[in-house]
């Protein structure tokens, strides 16, 4: 299993200025490199337009590089390269620019989780419900149990009623890990998984945690799950139990480094390879650990490898729903890839349907509205990371409740492309015709969803 660990992709001190003779395609966060012949580098090689990715993947290993990923979505290759081939590589014809993801060092132990939740964009771990009550308020419900306002805010029980389940839909979800044997998943139909942190022979297409991994991963990813695909009526029952899953491990929850973004590339590729009609993830990027920081003109739909992917992933029909994040009350908090023009982002509400403090706020950095729409995001009944059920708060929560609903409607479309439900679901939103940078369109209903899939033309 790999036990390297990714680390900043430049420590602090050390010098930003490029040398005279470094290639202008360089990165100038790269360039002090170009001379050490004692390190590697992963980075991401970005080919120009018109550019043959797997030749360049071929110059690529022939500079002694190890080639992680292709990606046809951001058009480039990300690789292990030795620091003293950057230079070479950054003055090849066919590429464009050669940027940072992260440092490879030796192998060794993992560092221990803190307790921080990485690129996730909850911001709070699950907790417990109050002894006695009910998470969020109101009496239990039959067939949802103890989350039963988090759907009919949404007026999801209406579509239910209707027998929908979005039956066919192939939904992936992007997280931490899963624990693909919860008795309240067991139900839950599954086409394929793969684990993107521990990408070796053997592992890769488990998704829970496993033996020599870091525990515990798997609890963030499974409670999103739950949100669309539980199905143990009285207890948790997802919005769209019919849906097939495709389970997607790309989160190193202890460390929050650039090398994630390419985990989340990969899957968004993976995923479209396999025929996916909607994708959710509840994970976010902006700051990171070596204190890299997107800026808010970064954050214009063109710029983040994650941003470019959702937008790509939305041109070929995906219906890609994120996250907003948990960085507000202040305004420009959204992060990647929540800024992407293609995607839903989606802020986070309680149980009265008021705005969390937490919940981020746009408008991204080349004037767009964001969110799109809010959802239930504050003490939301999930499955536990194990057995039973907790409850968690963060927009984290409010993004698979939105992408449920989306399969829903979808599972009576089928054949046609997920994506035009973007449109849909602004207009079914409850704020559609003053939408804002806090509240977006507004909550969206399912249906008005499912009367107008696509909005009013």
């Amino acid at each position: 299993m790999r036990r390297g660990v990714l680390v900043a992709a430049l420590a602090a001190g050390v010098a930003t200025a490029a040398p005279a003779q470094a290639p202008r395609a360089l990165s100038p966060r790269l360039a002090p490199l170009a001379a050490r012949p004692d390190t590697s580098a992963l980075v991401w090689v970005i080919a120009q337009p018109r550019a043959d990715l797997d030749e360049l993947a071929a110059r690529v290993a022939a500079a002694g590089g190890r080639v992680r990923h292709l990606s046809r979505f951001v058009h480039a290759v990300s690789a292990v390269v030795p620091s003293g081939a950057l230079a070479g590589l950054a003055r090849l014809r066919d590429v464009r620019r050669v940027q940072a993801v992260g440092l490879y060092v030796r192998p060794s132990e993992p560092p221990p989780d803190d307790g921080r939740t990485g690129g996730r964009a909850d911001g709070a771990a699950p907790g417990r419900a109050p002894a006695g009550g009910v998470a969020g308020g109101g009496a239990a419900d039959t067939l949802y149990g103890a989350g039963t306002w988090a759907y009919r805010l949404l007026n999801v029980p209406a579509v239910h009623a209707l027998g929908l389940r979005g039956t066919g839909v192939r939904i992936a979800i992007l997280d931490a890990g899963f624990n693909t044997l919860h008795p309240l998943l067991a139900g839950a139909t599954i086409v394929a998984q793969h684990d993107f942190v521990y990408d070796t022979p053997g592992s890769d297409s488990v998704v829970r945690d496993q033996p020599g991994e870091v525990q515990g991963e798997m609890a963030h990813g499974t409670a999103t799950w739950s949100l669309i695909g539980a199905n143990a009526p009285g207890t948790l029952y997802g919005v769209a139990p019919g849906a097939r899953f495709l389970l997607a491990k790309t989160e190193f929850g202890p460390t929050e480094t650039r090398v994630e973004e390419d985990h989340w590339v990969a899957a968004v590729e993976w995923a479209e390879s396999l025929g996916v009609d909607i994708i959710s993830s509840s994970l976010g990027y902006l700051t990171f650990d070596n204190g890299f920081s997107y800026t808010f003109a970064q954050l214009n739909g063109d710029f983040a490898v994650t941003t470019i992917a959702a937008d790509s992933a939305a041109s070929r029909g995906t219906l890609v729903v994120v996250s907003a994040g948990n960085s507000g009350p202040a305004s420009r908090t959204i992060g990647t890839p929540a800024d992407a023009d293609s995607a839903v982002a989606v802020g986070a509400i309680d149980s009265l349907g008021v705005l969390t403090g937490f919940s981020s706020r746009g408008p991204t950095g080349d004037g767009r509205i964001k969110p799109e729409v809010i959802a239930p995001g504050r003490a939301v009944t999930v499955a536990a990371r194990d057995v039973g059920t907790t409850v968690g708060s963060g927009t984290s929560f409010a993004a698979p409740l939105v992408a449920g609903l989306a399969a829903l409607v979808q599972g009576a479309r089928l054949g046609r492309p997920a994506v035009n439900l973007r449109r849909g679901l602004l207009a079914a939103s409850n704020r559609r015709t003053s939408p804002s940078d806090s509240l977006g369109w507004g909550i969206p209903d399912a249906l008005k969803l499912l009367a107008f899939p696509t909005g009013l033309v």
